[in-house]
Order: structure tokens, then C-alpha cells, then sequence
């Protein structure tokens, strides 16, 4: 198209990390009005997991367009967001 090379491309991405050694907080400055439950998590540890989704479109190998989808398996990690961008990361 208009002698240029275009080309499209998708990709689904899983990702799933975890934190293994624990880390001290200095938390005296935070006001007694915020639930620290809702910041922090002292439960088990468990995987935190979550999956993409995203289109590329490319011009001449150069020039790329991205939009991404992702979403957190639990609420607790976040809901969901949503990435545009130019180029890839790497």
C-alpha cells in the first residue's frame, strides 16, 4: 500500500511473579484513617498472575503502533489496564 511495507502482528502474554523475602515498611507517617489491609497483603504467599493481549501494526519494520490489553487474575493485584504506544519496548 502506497509502496510502503505494512504488516500486522498479535501477541497474548502471560506473566506471573511472586515476592519472596519479606521487606519492612516504615509506616508511622501513614494517617490512622487508611486501611493498611487494603496496602498491604500479610497472608501466604502466593503467584501474582496476570495476562495481555496486543496488536502491532508496522510500517516498513520501523514505524510500529501497539495496543495492549492487560488484566490482573486477582482483584487484590488491580483490575485491568489498557497501553498504546510507538515502537516496541526492545
Amino acid at each position: 500500500m502506497l509502496k510502503q511495507y505494512f504488516y500486522f502482528g498479535a501477541n497474548v502474554f502471560l506473566d506471573i511473579g511472586m515476592v519472596l523475602y519479606k521487606t519492612k515498611f516504615d509506616i508511622e507517617g501513614i494517617p490512622s484513617s487508611v486501611n493498611l489491609n487494603q496496602y498491604f497483603f500479610t497472608g501466604p504467599k502466593i503467584p501474582h498472575i496476570s495476562l495481555r493481549c496486543g496488536i502491532r501494526l508496522a510500517m516498513n519494520q520501523n514505524f510500529i503502533i501497539s495496543i495492549d490489553f492487560g488484566k490482573a487474575i486477582d482483584k487484590k493485584d488491580g483490575d485491568y489496564g489498557f497501553y498504546g504506544g510507538v515502537g516496541y519496548l526492545f
